[in-house]
């Protein structure tokens, strides 16, 4: 259990050393600096202690907010009911769709959680990714939830802006791939290991070799065609042209060893991209990936997820 909590510890570390340094630089230059100035700086040796006990206790009740945070995990489990709308504009029209959809809904499916917004939980079961029955604003774009992470999330609020930015995610495939041997992020695997006991997600683990920033790149360049899509930042004809760009590097790259190999990567990507900060992001993910596999949903047909609609 010791591996999970590592990177707090690591940081509750780094924040009482820095204060310890601090301690003792001021401690023993304050004399220096009182001789020169000829005299006793009376106030900080008053509110000196309180400073320092004052920044001991931040450290400290960070820590407990990042455990409570990233380990205390209660409500807003994704539900995949919540994720299946039953009046939807853009059905998929073939496998190309359900790809970009499948790949996207890795993210999206964190947004099926009973605590959000009825307006705000994703879609699976169609090619927009939010609601888009809103009248696009005098820019051409339709504000909702993809509007809203593309803005927050990736600082895009163009669509010449989002345009580039997918083209030089799709762009950096070929030079992200270089296999490594799993065992080079260990940590990340044996973070893994421990959350999917507790979220019961399967992971494909017999893999000797990992591609982590092609899955993350190549997912996030589904991801953000389809809020692009949603948002009317992106047309059909860009929308087609992009899908088959994704499904040509999905193939290329996982086309022999499918999805448990996809999101295997593709989570230990997000390891590496969260966990500094939020591994909140990474149980969440693992949450989410429960509930697809549950359902089946990454191994559907096109065909078979447009028909959730009419189960709803």
């Amino acid at each position: 259990m010791f591996e999970i909590y590592k990177p707090i510890i690591k940081k509750l570390v780094i924040g009482l050393s820095k204060i310890a340094v601090f301690f003792l630089v001021v401690h023993y230059s304050l004399p220096y600096l009182e001789n020169m100035l000829g005299t006793r700086l009376d106030s900080i040796h008053t509110y000196f202690p309180w400073v320092i006990g004052a920044s001991l206790a931040w450290v400290i009740l960070r820590l407990l907010l990042n455990i409570v945070t990233n380990y205390g995990f209660k409500d807003g489990i994704p539900q995949f009911s919540n994720g299946i709308a039953a009046n939807i504009r853009y059905p998929l029209r073939d496998d190309a769709d359900a790809l970009v959809v499948k790949l996207s809904g890795l993210m999206d499916i964190c947004d099926t959680r009973n605590n959000r917004a009825d307006h705000a939980r994703s879609y699976l079961n169609s090619r927009e990714a939010y609601d888009v029955n809103k009248a696009p604003n005098k820019k051409g774009i339709i504000d909702n939830s993809a509007f809203d992470y593309l803005m927050l999330s990736y600082d895009i609020e163009k669509r010449s802006e989002l345009v580039e930015f997918i083209g030089k995610l799709l762009q950096s495939l070929p030079e992200e791939n270089r296999p490594e041997a799993k065992s080079a992020y260990s940590e990340a695997l044996a973070i893994l290991d421990k959350f999917s006991a507790v979220t019961e997600t399967q992971l494909e683990k017999h893999h000797d070799t990992t591609l982590p920033y092609v899955a993350f790149n190549l997912q996030r360049a589904a991801m953000l065609v389809r809020w692009g899509f949603t948002c009317n930042m992106i047309n059909e004809d860009e929308w087609d042209l992009f899908k088959a760009e994704i499904h040509d590097a999905y193939q290329n790259y996982f086309g022999d060893s499918g999805f448990g190999k996809f999101t295997y990567d593709y989570l230990i990507a997000v390891y590496l991209f969260h966990a500094k900060d939020n591994l909140d992001m990474v149980r969440e993910r693992l949450y989410g990936l429960t509930e697809l596999q549950k359902n089946n949903y990454l191994t559907l047909s096109w065909e078979a997820i447009n028909a959730l609609s009419s189960a709803k």
